[in-house]
């Protein structure tokens, strides 16, 4: 008994690092990297420099951010950390490119948006660092320029329009790349969610949160779209990246990142509004489904303590997120940080990291690397929380391999790259 216990220890701390494709594990919580590897994600968020045009498209990585993007990557990677999470088009500011009654037309004005993301993923890639694209941002909204993304959530039609000339493009062209590792559909939609709708189905109806202090803070940018509304934007954006996949035999990663995990789970008279059934009931399409969730873990700021039912106070295996029809799936913590902790003085971002890692989730995500804002800690912060797991098992990611083009290929002969990062 004793032998054969050592055997599996030494196995356990024996296999090589990942190298390669992450998925979902069929039997528990986990991610699997060459579908063997259990994989902890441990790294950060990488929010915008310019919120007002975003970092892609248009030649702006080329020319304004791609030195402090890749300064990042290899920073993230010199502090341990083995995943990213990079906004895309965030409210619509730059990309997608939008043509009469909001419908899209492509990928931006100068068709430099796809160049611009397999040179990152590339980069991302010598470095070892898996790369989770989000795609838009529901925490906050501009005056003007939001009203782009709010077509695609009010209209399906324009929305069926992004899909069609701009996300399918997109996705066509980097799923390969071994550093793309998954897909964000939207960062906390309950920031334009409408508060206390009521609905015969359950899906649609979010009065459940009032009875939550947390809960009411939904709506925070603004009330602008019904559960239901926000479950088929997600469901049809997941079903189509899920379709190009499929064609390749492959399955997607795909969530989409809630503001508090009492959207997500089913306990303390909760409700998850991003179940499969709710996905496919709103948006039609069975195969727009999650696969995996993630959330956001804050203190309540008033207080300086995290809510009862939050992350950092319980392990995985209590929430139940599937109801009783689902098998489990994988929980990414998709921001935290030490100045939102709980108290802060004892609750630093060592223990957080250490916390996810040894409850049952699987990876945390820092807010956030640029350190813009006051809810956000010092990256030297970030990258001692993100240092106190390297070496752990299923944090080490190997080299991917062979690059599937030279670096710098894709970037135009003809522009200046600035020395220093500008744009911010």
């Amino acid at each position: 008994m004793t032998l054969v216990f050592l055997a599996a220890i030494s196995l356990f701390f024996c296999l090589e690092p990942c190298e390669g494709i992450l998925a979902v594990c069929k039997k528990n919580s986990q991610f699997l990297c060459n579908d063997e590897q259990p994989t902890f994600l441990v790294g950060a968020n990488q929010a915008w420099f310019n919120y007002a045009t975003g970092d892609f498209g248009n030649r702006l990585y080329f020319t304004i951010s791609m030195i402090p993007l890749q300064t990042y990557l290899t920073t993230l990677k010199a502090a341990g950390g083995n995943s990213i999470r990079l906004f895309l088009h965030i409210e619509g500011q730059g990309t997608p490119m939008f043509g009469p009654g909001g419908t899209v037309i492509g990928t931006d004005l100068q068709q430099s948006l796809i160049p611009e993301l397999m040179e990152y993923l590339k980069f991302a890639h010598m470095n070892q660092i898996f790369v989770f694209i989000c795609l838009w941002n529901g925490a906050y909204v501009t005056p003007v320029i939001n009203e782009r993304l709010h077509g695609l959530i009010k209209d399906e039609v324009n929305l069926q329009s992004y899909i069609l000339t701009a996300l399918t493009p997109i996705v066509t062209a980097v799923m390969n790349e071994p550093a793309m590792a998954g897909w964000d559909i939207i960062n906390q939609p309950e920031g334009v969610m409408k508060r206390n709708v009521t609905d015969k189905n359950p899906c649609w109806d979010n009065t459940f949160l009032e009875l939550k202090s947390s809960g009411r803070a939904i709506g925070w940018a603004k009330e602008l779209y019904t559960p239901k509304e926000i479950q088929r934007f997600i469901n049809l954006q997941a079903s189509a990246i899920r379709k190009l996949y499929k064609a390749q035999n492959k399955e997607p990663l795909i969530t989409a990142s809630s503001f508090n995990i009492i959207t997500n789970t089913f306990q303390w008279n909760c409700k998850n509004l991003y179940h499969d059934y709710c996905l496919n009931i709103s948006g039609g399409a069975d195969d727009g489904y999650l696969s995996f969730w993630s959330t956001y873990s804050f203190d309540i700021k008033s207080e300086g303590r995290y809510d009862d039912w939050a992350p950092f106070n319980h392990y995985y295996t209590e929430y139940h997120m599937g109801g009783d029809h689902l098998p489990p799936r994988p929980l990414v913590i998709a921001g935290f940080n030490q100045v939102r902790g709980r108290p802060h003085s004892k609750w630093d971002i060592v223990k957080q990291f250490n916390h996810l890692y040894s409850n049952g989730y699987s990876g945390g995500w820092t807010w956030q690397m640029n350190a813009q804002g006051p809810d956000t800690d010092d990256w030297i912060t970030q990258a001692k929380g993100i240092s106190s797991l390297s070496g752990k098992y299923g944090v080490t990611v190997g080299p991917f391999g062979a690059l599937s083009s030279p670096l710098g290929s894709l970037i135009p002969k003809n522009l200046t790259i600035p020395a220093s990062p500008v744009g911010k």
